[in-house]
C-alpha cells in the first residue's frame, strides 16, 4: 500500500495529534464536569460505557479522516495517456575498442559524456541498450533522468560477455523495444567507433524503415586509430593482441555509421573533436518533441481512499446516534 499525499504526512500526523489530544482533554473534562454537577444520573454505568465509546469513535473519526486525506493506494490499472515527448533511445557500444584513446580521456568516456548531453537537452523519456558481440537493455525508457544516468555510469567493456562489435545485435534489440512499447516516436541514437565485425546489418535496417525507426548515428575515434589497451589493474600497459599474437589497433567505420543514418532517414555526426554536430541531433529530436503528438499505456495505483471514507461516514452516523440515546437515557434519568 502506498499514499499519493505522502508528503503531507508530517503535517496530518501533527494536526491530527493535536486533534487527538484536544478531543480527549474535552470529554474528560465534560465527564469531570458531569459527573461533578450531574451526579443524580440513575444509570451511572450506561453513562460511562457510552462516554466511553463515543471518545473512542471521535478519535476513530479523526484517525480516519487523515487516512482518507493521504489518499492510499494500492493495486494498478492501465490507462492510454496523451503526451507530447520524444521517446529516445540510445545504443551505447562497449565493445574493448572503445578503451581506444585517441580521443581524450578514451572513446567510451567521450561517448557517455556525449548521451548525458543529448539526454538533458531532449525532454521525454531515454532508454539504454549497450552492446558488444551481443546486446540487451540496460535501462529501459524512463523520464528519471538520475536513474538512467546511474546506469550509464555502470556500462563499461565488461558490461557484456560476449565481446567483438555487432551492430545488427543492438538494432535488433531496439527493433524489439520499439515493438514492444507503444511510443510516440522511434529514435535511436547509435553511437559506436563502427568497427562491425558481423556485417549482417542489411535484413534489421530494412525491418527498420519498415517500422519507421529514425536512427542518429555518432562516431567516435580518429582517422589514424589507436591501439587498444586491456582495461585491467594487473595488465597495466598490456594491449588487445589477436590470434596471432600481432597487437590490435581499432581503426574507425564511419561509412557503416553514415550508410544506417542515411538509409534510416536519420543523421551522422563525429564527435571525437567536438560536439558541436550533436546540436543538429537535439534540435531534429525538439522539434519532434514539439509537433508529435502521440498515446502510450502506463500503469497507474488505483485509489482506494472511497472505503476509509465510507467508514468515516458511519462512524459518524454512529456518534450522532451515541449522542442521541445519550441524551434520552439521560432524560429519563
Amino acid at each position: 500500500m502506498s499514499f499519493k499525499n505522502i508528503d503531507y504526512l508530517l503535517w496530518i500526523i501533527i494536526s491530527g495529534t493535536l486533534l487527538s489530544l484536544f478531543a480527549m482533554a474535552f470529554m474528560f473534562y465534560r465527564f469531570y464536569v458531569l459527573k461533578t454537577f450531574f451526579s443524580r444520573v440513575s444509570n451511572i454505568r450506561f453513562f460511562k460505557i457510552s462516554y466511553l465509546i463515543r471518545s473512542a469513535v471521535i478519535i476513530l473519526i479523526i484517525a480516519l479522516f487523515a487516512i482518507v486525506v493521504l489518499r492510499p493506494q494500492w493495486g494498478f490499472h492501465m490507462r492510454e495517456k496523451n503526451v507530447k515527448g520524444t521517446d529516445v533511445l540510445v545504443a551505447l557500444d562497449v565493445s574493448r575498442s572503445m578503451n581506444s584513446r585517441d580521443v581524450a580521456a578514451d572513446r567510451l568516456s567521450r561517448a557517455k559524456q556525449a548521451i548525458r548531453y543529448i539526454v538533458e537537452s531532449v525532454p521525454g523519456r531515454s532508454g539504454l541498450i549497450v552492446f558488444a558481440g551481443e546486446a540487451f537493455l540496460q535501462c529501459p525508457l524512463t523520464t528519471d533522468k538520475a536513474a538512467f544516468s546511474m546506469f550509464l555510469d555502470y556500462s563499461d567493456t565488461n558490461s557484456v560477455a560476449l565481446q567483438g562489435t555487432d551492430i545488427g545485435k543492438a538494432l535488433d534489440e531496439a527493433e524489439r523495444v520499439f515493438e514492444k512499447k507503444q511510443l510516440t516516436n522511434k529514435v535511436l541514437i547509435l553511437l559506436s567507433d563502427g568497427e562491425d565485425h558481423e556485417k549482417s546489418l542489411g535484413p534489421v535496417l530494412s525491418r527498420l524503415q519498415d517500422n519507421k525507426v529514425t536512427v542518429y548515428t555518432v562516431g567516435i575515434g580518429t582517422d589514424a586509430g589507436d591501439l587498444v589497451p586491456v582495461v585491467d589493474s594487473d595488465n597495466a600497459g598490456v594491449y588487445l593482441k589477436d590470434s596471432s599474437g600481432n597487437i590490435v589497433k581499432s581503426v574507425p567505420d564511419r561509412k557503416t555509421l553514415k550508410d544506417i543514418a542515411s538509409r534510416t532517414g536519420g543523421a551522422f555526426t563525429d564527435i571525437s573533436t567536438s560536439f558541436s554536430g550533436l546540436k543538429k541531433i537535439i534540435d531534429a529530436l525538439n522539434s519532434q518533441t514539439a509537433s508529435d503528438q502521440g498515446s502510450r499505456f502506463v500503469r497507474e495505483p488505483n485509489d482506494q481512499f472511497q472505503y476509509f471514507a465510507v467508514m468515516l461516514v458511519i462512524l459518524m452516523i454512529a456518534e450522532l446516534l451515541l449522542n442521541v440515546c445519550w441524551k434520552k437515557q439521560n432524560k429519563r434519568g
